[in-house]
This record gives structure tokens, C-alpha cells and sequence, in this order.
């Protein structure tokens, strides 16, 4: 029995998930991706009892997600400002600190809207 149908198995019982986690050996990160993914999938546990181990392991191989490339990339676009301001004459890092800061904070709340729009929630 693989991991994943054992996970699912003691989810469906009502186990919580760090006993789940103890007993299938498995971190509870994982515990909670699969479970997070059972879920979205709305398959009857039956359904998937009668599949094969590598059919199982196939529809539950989660591919990272591209956020948080997108999200570096997001960040790394805050740099060319912040390098330009520290080349401005008479700048210092020190005296740039809170520009710097500033632009950061923007960044952060830029992206924090953008996964909070893309995961649905309101803000």
C-alpha cells in the first residue's frame, strides 16, 4: 500500500493529521498537500482504492506551482529602482535605507494582492 492511499484511508477515518502523519511516515506538510488535493479532486476514496499504486501516485504528483517563480520575479523587478537611486549622487545605503524599505514594503503588498486575487479570498 502506498503512502498516499494509506494517508487517505486514515483521513477518511477521521485521524488527525499529525497521527496520519506518525503512522503513513510521512511530514504532515505532506499529509496536508494530499489531503488538500483529495479533497479538490472530489473522488470517492473507492474510486481511488481501485486504482493502481502507479495510477494513485500519477494523479497525486502535485507540480510546483509557478507562483512563486513569479513572485521572485516580482521582487527582482524592485531592484533596478533601488539600484538607481543608491548611484544618485551623495546616496549612501545608510541615508537610502528608508527608500529601500519603502520599495520593498510596495513590493510586498503587490504581491501579497496578487495571491490573495489569485487564491480567491477578498481582501
Amino acid at each position: 500500500m502506498t503512502k498516499i492511499r494509506s494517508i487517505l484511508r486514515l483521513y477518511t477515518q477521521g485521524v488527525s493529521k499529525k497521527t496520519i502523519s506518525e503512522k503513513a511516515g510521512a511530514t504532515r506538510n505532506t499529509v496536508k498537500k494530499y489531503i488538500r488535493h483529495y479533497i479538490a479532486m472530489n473522488i470517492p476514496l473507492e474510486e481511488l482504492d481501485q486504482m493502481s499504486d502507479t495510477e494513485l501516485e500519477h494523479l497525486f504528483s502535485i507540480k510546483e506551482q509557478n507562483e512563486p517563480q513569479k513572485r521572485m520575479n516580482d521582487l527582482l523587478d524592485i531592484f533596478p529602482e533601488i539600484e538607481k537611486d543608491l548611484k544618485r549622487k551623495g546616496v549612501t545605503k545608510e541615508g537610502c535605507g528608508e527608500n529601500i524599505l519603502k520599495h520593498i514594503l510596495m513590493a510586498i503588498v503587490r504581491l501579497s494582492s496578487a495571491t490573495t486575487i489569485i487564491n480567491g479570498q477578498s481582501m
